[in-house]
């Protein structure tokens, strides 16, 4: 047992996960009754990406080891790195029942809050951890996150240089540290701080994200955006329904205002035309910038698939505008001009395709786009061809198109 632990130790530290899955089955041949080989083993499937399997092992080192504070600990963990947070809640919470004096389990607590939104329990469960183990760096980081949620950014600053004083050669507080920047506006300052993450760690997404909306920060138009989207991502999503809504009863109260009082008419319709822009605005900024970051070198190697794809997918649906627009010219048919102005709206649900951060929510969300799709396009060939039905699949495009931030909002807003 001693040389297989110590040797999935080590693959697992170095995140050699594939390799340690194999010790690990080997280790389990000899013990099957192993529960740390279980619980180890369920870390090595979740490092792969494997959760539901990770689990499944993760569930059966509680069994054989029910009292052991480590087993839901890492089950916790799985938990929280699938996105399941009500489990993970349950499960760290069982932990630190077991084992009320382990940092890393309140360190875990603490972000599992953070990812909740629920920034003071965050801060609370952070300083818990350090005040059993003042040099937990990820605890520290988890602090500092909570202090820049709840609008304490000095402290945050001090928290951070604090963790970098202790390890300076840790990639993710370095990243932080360029996250802290960058929601205080300082886009410049935020490069050099997730250029030097990646240099110690080349794998940290986290660190590659920060370097794309830098760059893309560098844009006043984009600046502004980025702005809302941090302050949006600081409310709860109680309170972020209520600002959609109240934005949706508010033009309607404008629009009432205009229907009484027609002097009012051209302040009125200003509003909602601004409201309209802003609002498509934050659906297309992002792949439209990572369009715009294609054409530069470093931005280009720093998007993620992801964000390739929803740029790609932009680019067709206003390459494929343009190719109706100028149909349309030169034919002097105005059904092309309809399918234009249709496929350029599909912008908007093709861009939020990657917006949820389940993979649930994406297929969801990409399903949509996809019929979408076929309706406008549909529908423009049949009204090329002059057959009615071409009509009908554009009201349907229509509709979906109206109704797909109701239901993107929602899928994003519960993640």
């Amino acid at each position: 047992m001693t040389a297989y632990f110590e040797r999935v130790q080590l693959l697992l530290q170095q995140s050699r996960y594939d390799m340690a899955e194999e010790q690990l089955r080997l280790w389990l041949a000899e013990q099957p009754d192993s529960a740390a080989a279980h619980s180890l083993l369920a870390i090595a499937l979740s490092g792969q990406s494997k959760f539901r399997a990770a689990v499944h092992e993760a569930e059966k080192g509680i069994v054989l080891a029910p009292d052991i504070a480590y087993s839901y600990y890492v089950l916790a963990a799985i938990q929280h790195d699938a996105d399941a947070l009500g489990p993970a809640t349950e499960a760290i919470d069982r932990a630190i029942q077991l084992d009320p004096f382990d940092a890393d389990q309140f360190g875990l607590k603490a972000s599992i809050l953070l990812q909740q939104k629920e920034w003071k329990q965050a801060l609370e469960a952070a300083e818990k951890a350090l005040e059993i183990d003042a040099e937990n760096v990820s605890a520290a980081n988890t602090r500092a996150m909570a202090l820049v949620k709840l609008g304490r950014r000095s402290e945050a600053g001090v928290t951070i240089d604090s963790a970098l004083a202790r390890d300076p050669e840790n990639a993710v507080t370095h990243a932080n540290q360029g996250w802290t920047k960058l929601e205080a506006g300082d886009h410049n300052g935020a490069m050099d701080n997730f250029k030097e993450a990646l240099r110690l760690d080349p794998n940290l997404d986290w660190a590659r994200e920060g370097i794309v909306e830098s760059l893309k920060a560098r844009n006043p138009i984009y600046r502004v955006m980025l702005r809302y989207f941090f302050w949006m991502s600081r409310l709860k999503s109680k309170i972020q329904w209520l600002i959609i809504i109240g934005a949706v009863v508010g033009i309607r109260i404008v629009n009432n205002l205009m229907e009484s009082n027609p002097e009012f008419v051209p302040f009125g319709w200003t509003i909602i035309i601004l409201y309209l822009a802003f609002v498509i605005l934050t659906w297309i900024a992002d792949p439209i910038f990572e369009l715009l970051l294609r054409l530069n070198k470093f931005g280009r190697l720093a998007l993620s698939d992801d964000q390739i794809t929803a740029s790609n997918l932009v680019g067709g649906a206003l390459l494929l505008a343009i190719v109706f627009l100028l149909a349309g010219l030169f034919t002097a048919n105005n059904t092309l001009y309809v399918g234009a102005a249709f496929t350029a709206a599909l912008i908007v649900p093709l861009s939020g395709i990657y917006r949820p951060s389940a993979k649930r929510s994406r297929l969801i969300l990409g399903i949509y786009a996809g019929i979408l799709t076929f309706l406008v396009l549909a529908g423009t060939a049949l009204n090329v061809a002059e057959i009615n039905l071409g009509n009908l699949l554009h009201w349907g495009a229509f509709i979906g198109i109206i109704l797909y931030s109701w239901v993107a909002n929602w899928l994003i807003i519960r993640g």
